[in-house]
């Protein structure tokens, strides 16, 4: 969204500069570009600071007739700079805050079934802290439902990456007319944190689950990630795909996990004590393709599973350290 919100002011006149990091520069965005190509195909003007507050390409371009916009930074800001912007300095927030805070949002969001989705920005001061905290201070919200539609993080993504754009025009189209923002504050009675995750430490199955615990599982950890996890005769597997299914009944714990079915498509029925999950798209630890086979069971080991409840404190679902 960056680069076509980006060229889009540039479309209306307005002088706009993207700060960004090396990381993000070779973080490819789409199947064919890097973040820094299509900056550079846009003609969008830009930087790579390491420490933000130490670069100067940004302290000479600050005014009073300029507003920063914070969007997946990675820099926590410090006093001199946020006084600088004498309160024009905003950070983006795609969560229905004061809740989620922390990381890997979207996956915890459909671990809970919560369909909520917000676009926010949020006043910076000395306490926003990128992946920890925020000002609770809100200049500009609009809150909306992610229909039933979206079902893996991918999905939340796509939606949010419209929906963002719009939102970000529709701001500046505001301020352009001279609307006058009022500030609320967060109520933090309701407020809720949830740490970052490893999909390769976290995302294991216990097939002790229900059938709709282990689909909503499976789904917060596919696309764009590399899929929920398990092992199949000592091999371990990676799952993107599932459907569930009560047409051939409950089954036994004992039973829980086993292939008993596989149709023509490549599908696999697997038992679970209250129906069935239908899996597909299942690949092993190197991302190949996966055929099972019939009467195998699909396990993760307690000790696989308490290792799973430990959080991955330094990275987000895709596993990338921060």
């Amino acid at each position: 969204n960056i680069p076509r919100f980006a060229e889009s002011l540039l479309a209306q006149g307005y002088k706009t500069c993207v700060f960004t990091s090396k990381r993000h520069l070779e973080e490819k965005l789409t199947d064919c570009f890097t973040y820094q190509e299509m900056l550079e195909n846009a003609k969008i003007p830009y930087f790579s600071a390491n420490d933000i507050n130490a670069d100067n390409n940004l302290s000479n371009m600050i005014s009073d007739s300029c507003i920063g916009l914070a969007i997946g930074e990675v820099w926590k800001f410090d006093k001199e700079i946020i006084q600088s912007f004498k309160g024009r300095l905003l950070a983006h927030m795609g969560i229905p805050l004061p809740r989620y805070r922390g990381g890997a949002h979207y996956t915890w969001q459909i671990l809970a079934n919560d369909r909520a989705g917000t676009f926010c920005l949020e006043v910076v001061n000395e306490k926003t802290t990128p992946g920890v905290s925020d000002s609770g201070l809100v200049l500009f919200r609009h809150d909306f439902l992610f229909p039933e539609s979206c079902r893996s993080v991918q999905d939340y993504y796509d939606l949010l990456q419209k929906k963002n754009l719009s939102m970000l025009l529709s701001f500046v189209d505001k301020v352009e007319k001279g609307t006058d923002f009022t500030i609320t504050q967060l109520d933090e009675s309701t407020c809720s944190y949830f740490p970052r995750l490893n999909t390769r430490i976290n995302a294991w199955i216990d097939w002790q689950w229900s059938k709709e615990d282990i689909a909503v599982f499976i789904r917060a950890f596919s696309d764009p990630y590399i899929g929920a996890a398990s092992y199949i005769d000592g091999c371990e597997i990676r799952i993107r795909k599932v459907e569930i299914s009560e047409a051939d009944g409950t089954f036994h714990p004992f039973q829980a996990g086993i292939i008993y079915r596989i149709d023509g498509s490549g599908r696999c029925f697997v038992a679970c004590r209250n129906g069935t999950v239908i899996i597909s798209g299942i690949a092993d630890s190197k991302g190949n393709d996966f055929y099972p086979t019939l009467g195998r069971r699909i396990y993760t080991p307690s000790t696989q599973l308490d290792k799973a409840m430990q959080s991955g404190v330094d990275y987000d679902a895709d596993g990338i350290k921060k």
